[in-house]
């Protein structure tokens, strides 16, 4: 995008993601999808989850309390946790360096899982090489945040969690027609989990 916005002919390095290890924090529906797609192009996936997951496509389970193994663990790293006391903050100062030479973190899910002034501080060393960012702290993404302008971050305006309103309507018909049925509803928040 950058090469075209300046009319610059020039070739961009590739590389293959079979063979490359994925790491998913939290496997919930959206951490399960996004395994399934790693594995799809022959990735090794790992995981990193409250409980461990029988996720046939996750070769490797990290338990709460060892994200720093995970982020060793990993040659991209997929954020899908909720936001928690317990995960605030957890991509940190103190795991950053515990990443892989050329690791990539991307971040679909909540701002508060990552303190952005560690992660600007990485950024500006290669550690970890790139981000890929669709949520943070502060939304919109202040006009004058380093994130805009730094060229291993590529920023998105919280599109992945996009809501498509026949998709809703689906849902909420569901989830009426088991609530008349007394019975247990579909994506129902945990109010003491937060999530």
């Amino acid at each position: 995008m950058r090469n075209q916005a300046s009319h610059r002919w020039l070739p961009l390095p590739l590389g293959v993601a079979r063979g490359k290890t994925l790491g998913v924090a939290g496997l919930g529906a959206v951490g399960a999808a996004v395994a399934r797609l790693g594995a799809a192009v022959r990735m090794r996936v790992v995981g990193y989850s409250r409980q461990p997951t029988a996720l046939a496509e996750v070769e490797a389970w990290f338990p709460s309390g060892d994200f720093g193994g995970f982020l060793g663990a990993a040659d991209f790293v997929v954020l899908t946790l909720p936001a928690t006391p317990q995960t605030r903050h957890i991509v940190n100062r103190e795991g950053l360096p515990r990443m892989r030479p050329g690791a990539w973190l991307l971040n679909l899910s909540r701002g508060a899982l990552i303190d952005e002034a560690a992660l600007i501080d990485g950024l500006r060393r290669g550690q970890p090489a790139g981000a890929v960012l669709d949520v943070f702290e502060t939304e919109p993404l202040p006009r004058d945040h380093p994130f805009w302008e730094m060229p291993n971050a590529i920023v998105t305006s919280h599109q992945s969690g996009a809501v498509v309103p026949e998709e809703v309507v689906e849902h909420f018909a569901e989830n009426l027609g088991r609530y008349r049925a007394g019975q247990p509803l579909v994506n129902e928040i945990d109010l003491e989990r937060g999530y």
